[in-house]
């Protein structure tokens, strides 16, 4: 018996329904691409974002692997670092953040045992500017872990906190300063703590030349002592002289503080009286220099000199602020203690007179209580000069 053939008709629906399923299926494989598509697209823009925030926000993120190398860091790490994120990731640690043993050493214990660190202050030198303040810092910890407890690194936080350290600083150190002055009425002394406040939290060295009568006087302090002998020496050789048109004086006198960031030879020529006074100046080779005049109302009685040398340390424009703000307190202090010393002479001048006076002499306030006898009336009247003050003028003792 002859097999049954389909129609050609009902062959063609079939393809048709086919065709149809297919369409089907590939409009359902279009909309997932395109799905598949959109997702990457918006994770790419998500990821994007993140990117961004990464490296926008201002706290430092880094990750650092078991061999101390930087595996990741944002902008704002590396900016903490004067570097860029390129410079830094694939470098070791002790390359980028070079001479900072303490954070090497923190850093290194966290990633060797697995444990968190709080957050610490750490002082950072950058490797590009190395002669630069340290910077200060807030580094916290947090270790990458395996799934069996080894570690693999560790992630870094970092927060700088440079200006409220100096300001917290300065206010300290100024606190400190107005107490010490404060309770000085003695003038040498006054002149004393001022070099010593200065020296080292200012400067390396700090010498003030101050007006006296129609010399000068001078004291002087450094770090290194062959350095405050330097300092003496010059100004037996080279006296400060108020009333004299030295370079520097006129210098001050007109243009108020001057600083000096790098002192070179250029700042020795314009200083210096001569070859002489510029030999001095080049053994005692300052490397950044600040001179601030003291003034007592407008009129200037001297000028506080400081420098920096063997620190490498160099003045910037927050610490001339703060040296400011100093010598207006030693200039009122030493205003002060000028008037107390003016004042001893006087008190001592008037009892060699009152004293030695051949007449007898009482003193008696506006109560007529007596306050005062010479000898001639302590052997005029018979009375000591403990008795004549306990006496009070009409008695009639």
């Amino acid at each position: 018996m002859a097999a049954t053939q389909a129609s050609p008709a009902s062959e063609l629906e079939r393809l048709r329904e086919r065709v149809a399923e297919l369409e089907a299926t590939l409009a359902i494989v279009d909309t997932e691409r395109e799905d598949a598509v959109a997702h990457a697209r918006r994770r790419d823009e998500q990821w994007a974002d993140y990117g961004a925030l990464f490296h926008a926000i201002p706290v430092g993120i880094a990750y650092i692997d078991a061999d101390s190398i930087f595996r990741l860091c944002n902008q704002t790490h590396a900016g903490f670092l004067s570097r860029s994120v390129e410079q830094i990731v694939g470098t070791h640690l002790h390359d980028v953040m070079d001479e900072n043993p303490d954070a090497w050493a923190r850093i290194e214990h966290a990633i060797a045992t697995g444990e968190s660190a709080e957050a610490k202050q750490f002082s950072i030198v950058s490797n590009e500017h190395p002669d630069d303040s340290p910077r200060e810092f807030l580094i916290a910890m947090l270790p990458d872990l395996a799934a069996d407890g080894t570690p693999r690194g560790v992630y870094l936080t970092s927060q700088e906190i440079t200006e409220q350290t100096q300001t917290e600083r300065a206010l300290a150190f100024l606190i400190d300063a107005s107490t010490q002055l404060a309770g000085s009425i003695d003038y040498d002394a006054t002149l004393r703590t001022a070099v010593e406040l200065a020296v080292p939290e200012l400067a390396d060295f700090c010498m003030i030349d101050l007006v006296a009568g129609e010399t000068g006087h001078v004291v002087a302090r450094a770090v290194d002592p062959e350095r405050e002998r330097l300092l003496y020496e010059v100004r037996q050789h080279y006296p400060f002289d108020p009333q004299e048109s030295a370079p520097w004086t006129n210098l001050v006198r007109e243009q108020g503080p001057i600083l000096a960031p790098e002192a070179d030879a250029g700042q020795i020529a314009a200083l210096a009286r001569d070859e002489g006074h510029a030999e001095y100046l080049r053994q005692i080779a300052a490397r950044s220099t600040l001179f601030i005049p003291l003034l007592a109302g407008d009129e200037m009685i001297g000028i506080l000199s400081l420098g920096m040398a063997e620190s490498g340390r160099r003045f910037s424009s927050a610490e001339q602020s703060l040296a400011e703000e100093l010598a207006r307190r030693v200039a009122t202090s030493i205003a002060k203690a000028t008037i107390y010393r003016d004042a001893q002479s006087a008190e001592t001048r008037y009892r060699g007179l009152f004293e030695g006076a051949a007449d007898a002499i009482i003193v008696v306030d506006g109560e007529g209580q007596v306050i005062d006898a010479n000898p001639a009336m302590t052997g005029l009247t018979g009375y000591s000069r403990d008795e004549l003050l306990s006496f009070k003028a009409g008695e009639g003792q």
